[in-house]
């Protein structure tokens, strides 16, 4: 399998946040399916199964304790965060967030709305309205999906003087 150089998300491999710091690089997968993975330096490490998104997976590899802890931002479940610490010490922060702006959803409400009103003169069997709604919905996730998400990074900058 491919990892990916950078975070991102795919309709069908999930969610992936990448943590590279020259020495290690750390791939996080959010399977759609409900598995969380991690891959050390393109191993995988360490493999566990939520069906809640909240989820803390700690394990050891190579000598180096990770954990990596999941969980969501709000009750509506429409952004979550993710955390790597390694050692004991937080890593990074990756922060999913759906994009939930009007503006995004203007052109797909709009195709539906001037597709919908020549199925209704046509007095079309109420399958076709349905068969119409799954293609638009399935033409917007296929072409508009990296649109519809965010993927926001935050080093950990915390720093004490003793």
């Amino acid at each position: 399998m491919s990892l990916p150089k950078e975070s991102t998300w795919h309709l069908f491999k999930g969610t992936w946040f990448v943590y590279d710091n020259k020495e290690t690089t750390i791939h996080i997968q959010l399977k759609n399916s409900g598995h969380q993975c991690v891959y050390v330096n393109g191993t995988l490490a360490s493999e566990k199964k939520s069906l809640k998104l909240r989820t803390e997976q700690a394990f050891e590899f190579k000598g180096v304790s990770y954990t990596v802890r999941t969980t969501p931002e709000n009750v509506a479940m429409t952004s979550f965060s993710t955390e790597l610490i390694i050692d004991n010490v937080l890593a990074k922060v990756f922060t999913f967030r759906y994009r939930l702006e009007l503006k995004r959803y203007l052109p797909f409400l709009s195709t539906i709305v001037l597709l919908t009103i020549p199925l209704t003169l046509w007095n079309a069997p109420t399958w076709s309205f349905y068969l119409m709604l799954l293609t638009v919905l399935a033409i917007q996730v296929l072409l508009f999906n990296r649109q519809m998400f965010h993927i926001e990074e935050k080093d950990n900058d915390i720093q004490t003087e003793i």
